[in-house]
């Protein structure tokens, strides 16, 4: 199993609010893994814009799967 952990804070910082950070995510993940962990640990703020299509994105990627 490949698990693949990306870690908001040292990606973004404690704020995160734009809507194309979201798609950024979900673009550079490859195709063989199993499992994706995403740490918001430390961060403070996550814009609603950023919120949707996180979620738009993670549905989207669990319907190809």
């Amino acid at each position: 199993m490949t698990t693949k952990t990306i870690n908001m804070y040292e990606r973004y910082g404690d704020i995160i609010g734009l809507r194309y950070l979201a798609e950024s995510i979900f673009d550079n993940i490859g195709d063989n893994i199993d499992e994706i962990v995403v740490d918001f640990d430390k961060v403070e703020f996550i814009g609603r814009s950023f919120t949707q299509e996180y979620i738009r994105q993670k549905r989207n990627k669990m319907l190809k799967s």
